[in-house]
């Protein structure tokens, strides 16, 4: 899993592809995603995901398959 934060107005996101062995995972896949408290877990499948509207900080993301 790789990403990237960026944006503006105080505001970032992160987005990245989801790839197994090289190749994109296109099964549905479960992300977890916390921040200055706040927990959200979204399932993204097609071997991309998306977390808009994130605040400019340190976010812990993780996956498990």
């Amino acid at each position: 899993m790789i990403g990237c934060t960026g944006g503006g107005d105080g505001t970032a996101y992160l987005q990245g592809k989801i790839t197994l062995n090289g190749q994109p995972y296109l099964e549905p896949l479960p992300i977890y995603i916390e921040y200055a408290g706040f927990r959200d877990t979204q399932v993204f499948s097609g071997g991309e995901y998306l977390f808009p509207n994130l605040p400019t900080k340190y976010v812990f993301v993780e996956a498990t398959m």
